[in-house]
């Protein structure tokens, strides 16, 4: 959609935004009514201030994409049935001339698969460092101490397999394997 220097959006925009959004009255809103209910205030705030920046000519816009606030912004959107689904969008902000002295093209895209696979990339390899961690510290035990951890262990599953080896038939006979296994 566009917005003008009041930061209003004009009638025309894209259906799939209105899907996005799941709004249709887009036409005519500002983009402080758009965004009061989706997202924080304090958010709402700089987004605003942000867009305002964009009308200055001393402004580079691809150093001012740096400081977008609503390059991945999490939105609360209202379902059809009232209840909030939890959504995470990008706001792209590009000035375009015009004859009417200009205006601001924004695109919105849906990003929420992507920032679920990154987190779950992140989780991922928080917990693949947490291994990697606990392998480097069993690695840096004195090597005849898990020598000798590793021959009594070996030892003792034999002797566990040993026991459970020879039958049993009653319940005193069972009590001792047990006790022995224990």
């Amino acid at each position: 959609f566009l917005l003008d220097r009041n930061l209003i959006i004009g009638a025309e925009f894209s259906g799939v935004t209105a899907d996005i959004l799941r709004r249709t009255d887009l036409g005519g809103l500002s983009l402080e009514q758009l965004l009061k209910d989706i997202v924080p205030t304090r958010t709402l705030t700089l987004a605003l201030d942000f867009v305002k920046l964009l009308w200055s000519d001393h402004v580079e816009p691809e150093l001012v994409d740096d400081i977008n606030p609503l390059g991945e912004v999490e939105v609360h959107l209202r379902e059809a049935n009232g209840q909030f689904d939890t959504r995470y969008l990008k706001f792209g902000f590009k000035r375009v001339a015009a004859a009417s002295g200009g205006e601001i093209l924004v695109s919105v895209t849906d990003i929420s698969e992507s920032v679920r696979l990154r987190r779950e990339l992140e989780k991922a390899q928080a917990e693949s460092e947490a291994q990697m961690d606990l392998l480097m510290s069993i690695l840096h035990v004195d090597a005849t101490q898990l020598q000798s951890f590793l021959s009594d262990s070996v030892g003792s599953l034999n002797d566990v397999n040993a026991m459970l080896k020879v039958p049993a038939q009653r319940h005193e006979e069972f009590r001792d394997k047990v006790d022995g296994i224990f």
